[in-house]
């Protein structure tokens, strides 16, 4: 009689004209972590490794938790390890079978190196202050990660000794009566006349706009060499940042991300010997940031100090960091219409590896439109199938043909109650998964976008973290988020 009764709606609703084919399955957790009670509010997206869920708190803690098995949804030995403050980067696990490590960023600026039984190899203070919201990136002997001050660090893995960097920011060469801009390859000012100073470590510069509007800037800078003519302002970056904004790795390796100045995204280290590094810079400080027309830059990893090759505007505002598809040389970033409108729409971009410049036969000039609010974090990149999937501030789910720039089906809104995507999705198998900002979670057939299941948070619990899957390898591997009012969930995968 139920099921007769759910076809009977089913079939009301095709004829009413309804979006949905099919009434939604319920979602339950297989294990929620802590059992009872909760830990502090969990901006860190976990990274499941092996059958360990490693996820750090606001309260500063990082947790390693059991993801499969009897003792699935506990505490796993040597954990939780207290950190020197809030933890919003997102673990990422690198090195050889049997010799890998744990690397986790807090917002007090400090980089931390684990064993993955939690035994603390190194930790190293690379911005005391200045909070690290990305998540750290391995290419061979160096790690590289960025503050939101817009400076990449790069360290060796053995002891997190220093090794280079980059602060990455508009660097302009002026007499301050003449305006011009130079590649951010020099990470300093050049000023003919000292007396054009602010206060100590603070200057004023002008530039030209893309329209040729001249554009004032505020640098801040750490030291001076007055000695030569032009003076030189030393290791300069644009004052302000934005507000926290998280980031992830996709799958098992760190792939996809990039920093930039006010930068809280991660770089993205390609796994096969591409020599480039790719690095976004966060346009979230206003119309005279934004402006200018240089977003976007590939540097040279193995170079002393991070060598810009090429750099690229994708637009006001990059949402999130860029996905590479090393298959065939593409970058995929999104991007905002308005830097401070999350309601105002974007695109997902495509651009070359190569040398930075859009396809003209991709989407409509390298670019595919996203509506439904603005897009958010980074896009998926299914590469079996050759889809990306992008969420947006306004709750829809958008799937694209990689190939063409094309929208595969129309946006899928699901029940209507996410209100808004934070994070991006994972796709498992061919099921798509996001949660949302109601403390929905949802599971959605890749292809049918109206075969979905969905969890409702029963104290609407914003999910705000990209989820994590052990597999899948057996029916018992789960998928993992975390919550905002600290708890972890792990759900079945199928």
């Amino acid at each position: 009689m139920v099921r007769i009764l759910i076809l009977n709606l089913v079939f009301l609703a095709c004829l009413a004209g309804g979006a949905r084919t099919a009434v939604p399955q319920v979602l339950q957790p297989e294990w929620t972590f802590p059992a009872t009670g909760s830990v502090g509010s969990i901006h860190s997206s976990p990274t499941v490794y092996g059958n360990t869920v490693f996820v750090g708190s606001d309260d500063g803690n990082l947790y390693g938790i059991t993801a499969t098995g009897p003792q699935e949804g506990r505490m796993a030995d040597g954990f939780p390890i207290a950190l020197d403050g809030p933890i919003r980067s997102r673990p990422a696990v690198y090195g050889l079978l049997g010799r890998e490590r744990v690397y986790v960023a807090t917002t007090k600026g400090t980089l931390y190196a684990f064993r993955l039984d939690g035994t603390v190899l190194w930790s190293q203070s690379l911005s005391p202050g200045v909070p690290i919201y990305s998540t750290p990136a391995v290419r061979g002997d160096y790690v590289y990660v960025s503050a939101s001050n817009g400076r990449i660090y790069r360290r060796r893995v053995s002891d997190g000794s220093e090794a280079g960097g980059l602060t990455f920011g508009r660097v302009i060469v002026t007499s301050l009566a003449q305006r011009s801009r130079v590649p951010p390859s020099r990470n300093y000012l050049e000023v003919a006349d000292a007396r054009g100073f602010f206060d100590v470590g603070r200057v004023r510069v002008t530039s030209d706009g893309p329209f040729g509007d001249p554009v004032s800037l505020d640098y801040s800078y750490s030291g001076r060499n007055l000695t030569t003519s032009p003076h030189r302002l030393l290791n300069v970056m644009p004052l302000g940042a934005g507000p926290p904004m998280i980031f992830h790795p996709t799958g098992s390796r760190v792939v996809g991300h990039g920093p930039g100045a006010q930068a809280n995204a991660s770089p993205a280290v390609p796994s096969t010997e591409v020599s480039t590094l790719m690095i976004a810079a966060l346009e979230q400080t206003g119309a005279e940031i934004s402006s200018l027309a240089r977003n976007l830059v590939a540097v040279k990893a193995e170079s002393y100090g991070l060598v810009p090759q090429w750099e690229a505007w994708c637009g006001p505002r990059i949402a999130g960091s860029p996905v590479i598809d090393e298959a065939d040389g593409a970058v995929y970033v999104t991007t905002w219409n308005d830097p401070t409108n999350p309601g105002a729409g974007g695109n997902l971009v495509r651009i070359s590896a190569a040398n930075g410049t859009r396809p003209t036969t991709w989407g409509r000039e390298g670019v595919a439109p996203v509506r439904h609010g603005s897009p958010v974090a980074e896009p998926w990149l299914d590469t079996p199938r050759g889809l990306l999937f992008a969420a947006t501030t306004g709750g829809a789910l958008y799937t694209f043909d990689a190939k063409t720039g094309e929208p595969v089906s129309q946006p899928a809104l699901l029940d209507g109650a996410a209100v808004s995507f934070t994070t991006g999705p994972t796709v498992v198998g061919d099921r798509v998964y996001i949660g949302s900002v109601s403390g929905r979670f949802y599971s959605l057939a890749v292809s049918d976008p109206n075969d979905y299941a969905v969890y409702i948070s029963p104290d609407n619990a914003a999910i705000e973290t990209t989820p994590s899957a052990s597999g899948p390898v057996s029916g018992r591997d789960v998928i993992v988020v975390g919550t905002t009012t600290g708890r972890v969930l792990a759900f079945t995968l199928p």
